[in-house]
């Protein structure tokens, strides 16, 4: 799950925003996977401690569908 932070972290600035924290990010790890949407598994010692692999509960094109739905009615 780290190295999906520092993505965001880069698309964040990328984007001109300051990004969320890195504890924000656990727990909204936390909700979507409360919510069905995401599954994680922790994974053996890593490089910097233990590994979190996070997988889509769904097809990555539903989700990109939902997703783009979704902000095209805000």
């Amino acid at each position: 799950s780290g190295e999906v932070y520092e993505r965001y972290k880069a698309v964040a600035k990328k984007l001109g925003k300051e990004p969320r924290t890195a504890r924000w990010y656990r727990e909204y790890l936390g909700g979507l996977e409360s919510a069905g949407l995401v599954t994680t598994v922790l994974s053996g010692k890593g490089v910097r401690g233990h590994t979190t692999l996070i997988k889509l509960a769904y097809e990555p094109d539903k989700v990109k569908r939902v997703i783009e739905k979704t902000l095209l009615a805000e």
